[in-house]
């Protein structure tokens, strides 16, 4: 096994390791209604109690929705939205869908629309973003009605793995950054002829369009998470350090 191989696997290892149980739901960017219990392959979530709401978490992205799982875990189902921005999320309670609740970060502009979508590729927003995905649903939770079965439990759940997962997200972060350097773009001019420009900032490029060409590896690099979980998030984000690397 390569010394890359390797890395790949003790990094998805890591993060594994903060949401055991987890499912692999499939991504689907749709917002349509998460299967009720009684149809075809549905179950009851976890932290949902017979005859209470089931809770959703609908976003635009997969790379967001794997954020909004490392939160989560099983207690909400989890959906795409094409009609939500890259930093929105909006929290469904049974057939009531909550409205979109934008996510802040400090970020540099973005050079094209792709690119903006893209904002998670830079994977040093995701741990203090887990912080605000902890605030927006907990808040939702707590604007339920009062008392409703299985609410304030899940508070103290979310409460209890956010901080965790973060931790966990940061180590990452450091690996990640450190890889990063082999592809030696620290200062170097560089074209954005992919959308990426959060990663190549991230990389240490300044984007400029008469720069150098992008890492040739960014061509095929994937688009997205392939799943709103944690552990896809992880290894989408370790493929465009690879391919970064690879082609730097």
């Amino acid at each position: 096994m390569s010394r890359s191989s390797i890395h790949r696997r003790r990094v998805l290892q890591l993060l594994a390791a903060t949401i055991v149980g987890a499912p692999a739901a499939a991504w689907a960017a749709t917002g349509s209604p998460a299967p009720r219990r009684g149809g075809r392959g549905a179950r009851v979530q976890a932290g949902e109690t017979e005859g209470a709401p089931q809770w959703r978490v609908r976003v635009g992205t997969a790379a967001l929705g794997g954020l909004v799982h490392g939160v989560v875990g099983d207690a909400f189902a989890i959906a795409g939205d094409a009609g939500l921005g890259p930093l929105e999320l909006a929290v469904d309670r049974g057939d009531t869908r909550g409205a979109a609740i934008a996510l802040t970060l400090k970020q540099g502009a973005s050079t094209s629309a792709a690119a903006a979508a893209r904002v998670l590729d830079d994977a040093r927003h995701a741990p203090s973003l887990t912080v605000k995905i902890r605030e927006a649903i907990t808040q939702a939770l707590r604007s339920g009605a009062p008392g409703e079965a299985g609410s304030d439990g899940l508070v103290a759940e979310i409460a209890a793995r956010q901080p965790a997962y973060a931790r966990e997200l940061a180590k990452a972060v450091l690996t990640w950054t450190k890889r990063l350097k082999a592809a030696k773009l620290e200062g170097a001019r560089v074209r954005d002829e992919y959308g990426r420009t959060h990663l190549l900032r991230w990389a240490g490029a300044v984007i400029d369009d008469a720069g150098a060409a992008s890492p040739r590896g960014l061509a095929s690099a994937p688009a997205d998470a392939a799943a709103a979980t944690a552990t896809a998030y992880a290894a989408y984000v370790e493929a465009l350090v690879a391919a970064v690397v690879a082609g730097g």
